[in-house]
């Protein structure tokens, strides 16, 4: 995980001086009118934290350093990119001949290749900074919205020019589809191993009380939970795991107030179901957030396909599913947009126009619905819509 800390852009949009800004670490907006150069900025902004340079050939700029904080370590790395000492002549796709091209494997590796040859990444706090083709995960969703995404498996999803002219209106519904279910799958497996993990820590707490040796909750910690809301912390608890309590309440109940470690497991597994709660808490507010902006009481569903052991996300009408893809573009870009920012953790997510296909009431509650559903992440949005900058502090909204 990384975020951008500051950066100075020279020549951006032709102009005679440099633009050098020191970001939020949560929410940044860049405003100005068409030709400012905001499209630009985030082109070369998303370029840094993929160590590419592929797809700044006709963003004019002259030169770019880019100050980006890792997450883990803790380090500050500075990327540095000069047009005019690029290392490797830039690949000229628009003259490429046929669709053909983009299926040859020799022309995607020259592509990889190529890619990034003009960046050069240094430490300025130590020496253990990461190596120069390292590429921080962050998502980069421009007007077209064919996401460009850093993936856990370092796969970069992303597309040429070619490829884009190629795209139709149902090849595009098909492709926002599947980005956002794959999208909600990286999402839901990270959400799922958090899950596990704090249950095999509040089973190993567990153990620990059962069979001697401490417990996560000190002897004489505290007030144990009453005996009527304990019976219904394990009996939930249990169901959840697909088990079911086999003591009555009022065994349970009298157990309960005679053994001290009785007490001590509820007091574990409440401390579980509160972690696991926080845990999920971002999935529940983009649910809320869709419910409470979608029109036609729309309902947005999370399912577990057992057979293909995959969580599925899909929007329903009174119970019966609706393809994503009939989805309005407005909606269509508020799950997508929320999404990237539910997935992000931490890291950086940056969006070009934001205000796409919505109306002025949804852009007016755009940036506090994101931040809701996850405060943690950092948001660069380039827009020249006044909506959405309405409710955003004027220290976060830089004019370009």
């Amino acid at each position: 995980m990384a975020h951008i800390e500051s950066f100075i852009i020279h020549g951006l949009a032709g102009r005679t001086t440099p633009v050098s800004r020191t970001l939020d670490r949560h929410v940044n907006v860049f405003w100005g009118l068409n030709g400012s150069g905001k499209t630009s900025l985030l082109k070369i902004l998303h370029a840094a934290l993929e160590n590419d340079d592929s797809s700044l050939e006709r963003v004019p700029f002259e030169r770019a350093e880019v100050l980006i904080r890792t997450s883990g370590s803790n380090e500050l790395v500075k990327r540095t990119y000069d047009v005019a000492s690029r290392a490797s002549a830039p690949m000229d796709f628009e003259n490429m001949e046929g669709i053909e091209a983009i299926n040859d494997v020799a022309w995607r590796q020259a592509v990889h290749q190529n890619a990034g040859a003009g960046w050069v990444t240094e430490s300025l706090e130590n020496s253990s900074y990461p190596r120069s083709n390292t590429k921080f995960q962050h998502a980069f969703l421009p007007i077209s919205r064919v996401s460009q995404t850093r993936t856990p498996t370092g796969l970069n999803n992303w597309r040429t020019p070619v490829e884009r002219q190629a795209i139709d209106d149902a090849a595009f519904d098909e492709i926002f589809a599947e980005q956002v279910r794959r999208r909600w799958q990286t999402y839901s497996n990270s959400a799922l191993s958090s899950i596990r993990e704090i249950q095999q820590q509040g089973l190993a707490s567990i153990l620990a009380v059962l069979f001697g040796g401490g417990s996560g909750i000190p002897e004489g910690g505290g007030e144990p939970i009453p005996a009527e809301q304990a019976f219904s912390v394990v009996r939930d608890f249990l169901s959840g795991q697909r088990i079911q309590l086999r003591v009555g309440r009022n065994e349970f109940i009298k157990r309960y107030d005679e053994e001290r470690d009785l007490q001590r497991v509820v007091d574990n597994i409440q401390s579980v179901t509160d972690e696991v709660e926080v845990t999920l808490r971002p999935q529940a507010e983009f649910q809320a957030i869709i419910e409470e902006l979608y029109s036609g009481n729309k309902q947005l569903v999370f399912t577990n396909r057992r057979l293909t052991a995959r969580n599925a996300l899909q929007v329903e009408i009174d119970g019966q599913p609706v393809p994503l893809q009939s989805l309005s573009s407005g909606e269509k870009q508020l799950l997508q947009l929320l999404l990237e920012i539910l997935a992000a953790e931490s890291s950086t997510v940056m969006i070009d126009e934001p205000e796409l296909s919505m109306h002025v009431d949804w852009q007016q509650r755009l940036v506090a619905s994101m931040v809701r559903v996850n405060p943690h992440c950092q948001m660069l949005l380039a827009t020249h819509s006044p909506e959405v900058m309405a409710d955003v502090s004027e220290a976060f909204v830089f004019e370009l």
